[in-house]
């Protein structure tokens, strides 16, 4: 049920995580039970971060929980391209020569 939401828009997808439709645990695990599944065949991915997505669906799914207001895309699962530094997140910007760069601070895009 959940991994036919994955197709629809993100506004929509953030409208049913601030009703209750769905939480974003729900909707981050079928995007995470997607990218399983389709990966190895397009491999689009260089760094995934399961547990990372899990936890932060986790933080939204426990704000909405306690009534407060959620930003625009709460719970919206995203993938980040690999060119953008992400905190404490293996970022390589495709190049051998960043294959263990680490940075500790997000970029301002993030």
């Amino acid at each position: 049920m959940f991994d036919s939401l994955l197709d629809e828009d993100a506004t929509t997808m953030a409208a049913l995580i601030r009703s209750g439709d769905v939480s974003a645990c729900e909707l981050t695990g079928a995007a995470l039970a997607r990218m399983e599944q389709r990966e190895p065949a397009i491999q689009a991915f260089c760094t995934p971060t399961p547990e990372l997505a899990l936890a932060q669906a986790r933080t939204v799914d426990a704000r909405r929980a306690r009534g407060e207001t959620l930003g625009a895309l709460a719970g919206v699962p995203l993938a980040v391209k690999d060119l953008i530094c992400t905190a404490n997140v293996r970022t390589t910007s495709g190049s051998a020569a960043y294959k263990d760069f680490v940075p500790e601070d997000d970029d301002i895009t993030v």
